[in-house]
């Protein structure tokens, strides 16, 4: 998450942006592609905060055998009836972007064994549910 946030932190130049990280773990996933879905999510809420000081908010759950991972920014969010359009490729609501960075996110997850979810509110907030395989399962199998 940290190492995502500061490749952003350098693409954006911004000082002003409030990153709140609540909880720990550790997760069954390859680390360079986890890292890559920081990245796109993260930058995914600073376009959408662009008129506004962004506000995101990381809450990590550690549960028995998962670990859920909630990204919320303040910006305008997304109606949830379109949320299986935004994980196609090619589909987005910016007027700039190509419409990659969910659909490539949801398929790392897949393949990391997890899944991403959203869960947003218009007119309220975006928010990202991410479900990872907590890192004791390898051990098991």
């Amino acid at each position: 998450i940290y190492s995502a946030w500061e490749i952003l932190k350098l693409q954006y130049k911004v000082n002003s942006v409030h990153l709140m990280i609540n909880g720990d773990s550790v997760v069954l996933a390859n680390s360079i592609f986890i890292e890559q879905v920081f990245v796109n999510l993260f930058n995914n809420a600073l376009e959408a905060c662009r008129l506004i000081t962004p506000y995101l908010q990381v809450d990590i759950e550690r549960c028995d055998q998962i670990t859920k991972v909630r990204l919320s920014d303040n910006g305008p969010g997304w109606n949830l009836s379109q949320a299986e359009y935004l994980m196609q490729p090619f589909m987005t609501t910016k007027k700039v972007g190509l419409g990659l960075g969910l659909s490539i996110s949801q398929t790392i997850m897949q393949h990391c064994h997890g899944n991403l979810y959203i869960a947003s509110t218009l007119d309220k907030h975006a928010q990202i549910i991410l479900i990872f395989q907590n890192s004791e399962l390898a051990y098991d199998k």
